[in-house]
C-alpha cells in the first residue's frame, strides 16, 4: 500500500467498487441491510489504475483496514472531480465504511448519456462505450475464471480470488473516465452543458436524501394494517351476504371465486379475446349492484393492505426507509433498465412516487412517514404545468396568451381551470378535461368519452372515416379554442418543432427527442406539448431540489411536485417557499403551497 499514489492535485478520479450485494433484486443496494464492499477500483486520468481487494471470500486480499484508511485519506483532501457509472452506488456504500468526498464534485456517464439521447434501450457502461466509439469492457478472462469456479461472473464476483477481478473492476474506473470526455462534446456542441450542470448538481443531494431516510410510525403502521384487514372483511362479508359465495381474503384477485359470485347476481360478463371472462376495473364499475363496488374496494384495501404495508415493511431499516431515486433513465446494478424519460425523477425500493392520496385511506396511510423533529413540512408546486404551458405560449406571443398570464400576475392564487372556464364561458370541470386532454394529446372521441358525452362516427369527403366527439362535447370543444387558443396553438407549434426537428426543449434547455422512422420521419411528435410542459416541470422541481439544499435544507423526499422535510421552525418553511418561487423565474408567477403537521398525512396546516 505504501506505493499507492496521493490523488492530491489530480483533476478526475474514476472510482468503482465491488460488492456483495445479497438483496438488491429484492430491497435495492444492501448497504444497509448486510452488504459489504469487496474491493474499490480507482483510476487517475491521465495516471495510474488499481483495483484494492479486501473482502474477496476466494483471497488475495489486501488488509481492509489498510484499504480503507488509504481511501479515507484521499477523499478528505481531493477537491477534483469524480467519475462512475451510478456512481451514488459506490459513493453509498463509501460513505457507510467512512469514505466521503465533501470537497469533490461528481461526474456520471449514465447522467450524461440520457441528456444526449434518453431513447436507447440500455445505458450500462459497456452499452454507452460502444455508441461513443470505445470498445467496451473485456470480460472473457472474468468469466473464464467464474467458469472454473462454477460461479456467476457478475453475481459472485465477491467470492472469485481477487486476482480474476482485478483487470475487469480496474475497467470500471478507467473506462468512465474515457467516456465522459466525448460525452463532454457532444454536451457543449449541442448546449446541453447547462442542464448537464443542473444534473450534475443534483446527483449527491439524492445520495444525502437516500442515506438520511425516513422515519416510519411502526404503530401507526400496525393500525393502518389492521383497519385494512377489518375493513377488507367487511367488503368480502357483503359479497357473502348478497351471492352465498366466500371469496375469500387472499382471492379477491382471483377471477373465478369473483365470477360466481357475480353470476349468482345474474350479471353477464364480456369475453376477452381469449374466451376469458372480462373482469378488469373498467367492467366492474359499469356493474350497477353493492357487490361490484364493494369487489373494486376490497381490492384497493387489499392492495394497501398487501402490496403498501408488506412494501415498507421490506424495506425498513430499524424505524426508516431508505428509497432510491431515479433522476433519469438508467441501468441498474442489476441489469435492469429504470427511471423516467424527459426528466421527471422516480423513486423505488420502495417506491414513494405512488402514494395514495385520494383514497379513505390516503392521511391514515401517510401518517406513518413522521418527521425527526416535531414538524413535517410539505411544499408543492401548485399547478406546476398550466403555469409554465402560460410562460411558454405567453413567450410565443399566441393569442390570449396574455390575457391569461395576466390573470396569474394580478392574483398569483389564480385557479388555471376555474380561469379557463371563465374564459370559454363553459363549467369548470369540463374545462379543466378539455385543458388535460390537450396537454395529452387526446383526440376528440377521448375528449368526449372523458366529460361522458356522446361520440360519433363520420366519412370525411376524402375518404376516412373515424370516431370523432359528438355534437355536444365538440360545441365545448369549439368555445375553448375560441376563447383559449393558445392551448391548441402551442400544441401545434411544438408538434410542428418535433417533426422538424426530432426533438424539443425544456424550460432549462433539456432536449426531448421523438423516434426516428425509416423514411426520415419522426413518430409520436403529436406528444410534444405534453414532454414540453413535464420536461419543464422536472427542470423547475430539480432546480429547486438543488437549490434548498445549496441553502441548508436537509430533505427527505420528493413526491412529483413536491418536496418534504423536518423543518426546524416555520421561518424554515417560508424560506423554502421563497426559494421555489424564484430558482426559476417564469413569466407568470410560480405557486407553491406549504403545509405542516405532526406527520405527512396530516399536514394540513397551511402556511401563508
Amino acid at each position: 500500500m505504501a506505493e499507492m499514489p496521493e490523488w492530491t492535485g489530480a483533476g478526475r478520479v474514476g472510482i468503482d467498487i465491488e460488492t456483495y450485494d445479497p438483496n438488491l433484486k429484492i430491497t435495492g443496494p444492501s448497504v444497509r441491510t448486510g452488504g459489504h464492499i469487496a474491493g474499490i477500483s480507482f483510476a487517475i486520468e491521465d495516471g495510474p489504475c488499481h483495483y484494492l481487494p479486501m473482502r474477496h471470500e476466494g483471497g488475495n486480499n489486501l488488509d481492509p483496514q489498510t484499504v480503507l484508511r488509504y481511501f479515507r485519506n484521499q477523499a478528505k483532501n481531493f477537491k477534483g472531480i469524480l467519475v462512475g457509472a451510478n456512481i451514488n452506488y459506490d459513493l453509498d456504500y463509501m460513505a457507510e465504511e467512512g469514505i466521503n468526498f465533501n470537497h469533490a464534485d461528481q461526474r456520471d456517464v449514465q447522467i450524461a448519456d440520457p441528456l444526449i439521447d434518453e431513447l436507447h434501450f440500455s445505458y450500462s457502461l459497456d452499452a454507452i462505450a460502444k455508441r461513443h466509439g470505445l470498445p467496451g469492457k473485456d470480460e472473457m478472462f472474468l468469466r473464464q475464471a467464474a467458469a472454473h469456479y462454477g460461479l456467476d461472473p457478475k453475481k459472485d464476483m465477491h467470492r472469485l480470488p481477487a486476482k480474476y477481478v482485478g483487470p475487469y473492476a480496474e475497467q470500471d474506473a478507467r473506462l468512465p473516465l474515457q467516456v465522459l470526455r466525448r460525452q463532454e462534446r457532444i454536451l457543449r456542441d449541442e448546449d446541453l452543458w447547462p442542464i448537464y450542470q443542473l444534473e450534475c448538481k443534483l446527483q449527491p443531494v439524492l445520495l444525502r436524501m437516500r442515506r438520511r431516510g425516513v422515519r416510519i410510525d411502526l404503530d401507526q403502521l400496525d393500525r393502518v394494517e389492521a383497519w385494512a384487514r377489518k375493513r377488507e372483511q367487511e367488503h368480502l362479508d357483503l359479497i357473502r351476504h348478497h351471492t352465498g359465495v366466500d371469496v375469500g381474503m387472499d382471492n379477491i384477485w382471483t377471477k373465478a371465486p369473483l365470477v360466481r359470485a357475480l353470476t349468482a347476481l345474474g350479471v353477464e360478463l364480456e369475453e376477452t379475446p381469449s374466451g376469458q371472462d372480462k373482469l378488469d376495473q373498467e367492467t366492474l364499475n359499469a356493474i350497477d349492484h353493492p357487490v361490484a363496488a364493494a369487489i373494486v374496494q376490497c381490492r384497493k384495501v387489499n392492495k394497501l393492505r398487501t402490496t403498501f404495508v408488506q412494501s415498507i415493511r421490506t424495506h425498513m431499516v430499524g424505524d426508516r426507509i431508505h428509497t432510491t431515486f431515479n433522476q433519469m433513465r438508467r441501468t441498474k446494478q442489476d441489469g435492469d433498465t429504470k427511471g423516467a424519460r424527459y426528466g421527471r425523477m422516480s423513486s423505488e425500493h420502495p417506491n414513494l412516487q405512488q402514494q395514495s392520496a385520494r383514497d379513505e385511506w390516503s392521511g391514515m396511510w401517510r401518517a406513518i412517514y413522521v418527521p425527526d423533529g416535531d414538524i413535517w413540512a410539505c411544499a408543492d408546486y401548485s399547478q406546476q404545468e398550466p403555469r409554465i404551458l402560460t410562460h411558454f405560449a405567453e413567450l410565443c406571443g399566441l393569442p390570449r396568451a396574455k390575457h391569461a398570464a395576466d390573470a396569474y400576475r394580478n392574483d398569483p392564487k389564480t385557479d388555471n381551470h376555474q380561469m379557463m372556464a371563465d374564459l370559454c364561458g363553459i363549467p369548470r370541470t369540463p374545462a379543466k378535461n378539455i385543458y388535460l386532454g390537450l396537454c395529452y394529446s387526446m383526440g376528440g372521441a377521448k375528449l368526449a368519452r372523458n366529460l361522458g358525452l356522446p361520440t360519433k362516427f363520420i366519412t370525411t369527403r376524402r375518404g376516412w372515416s373515424g370516431e370523432v366527439a359528438g355534437d355536444e362535447a365538440q360545441a365545448l370543444l369549439d368555445a375553448f379554442h375560441k376563447h383559449a387558443p393558445f392551448v391548441k396553438k402551442l400544441a401545434d407549434l411544438t408538434e410542428e418543432q418535433a417533426a422538424a426537428n426530432g426533438f424539443i426543449k425544456t424550460l432549462l434547455g433539456r432536449k426531448c427527442h421523438f423516434p426516428k422512422l425509416a423514411d426520415g420521419s419522426y413518430d409520436w411528435c403529436h406528444k410534444a406539448l405534453n414532454r414540453l410542459i413535464q420536461g419543464s416541470a422536472a427542470d423547475q422541481t430539480k432546480a429547486a431540489v438543488v437549490a434548498l439544499d445549496d441553502n441548508g435544507f436537509d430533505l427527505q423526499l420528493q413526491v412529483h411536485d413536491e418536496v418534504d422535510w423536518s423543518p426546524a421552525n416555520i421561518a424554515e418553511v417560508k424560506e423554502a417557499g421563497h426559494i421555489m418561487r424564484h430558482v426559476v423565474e417564469l413569466s407568470v408567477p410560480s405557486r407553491v403551497d406549504l403545509e405542516i403537521g405532526p406527520n405527512w398525512g396530516e399536514a394540513k396546516e397551511q402556511i401563508a
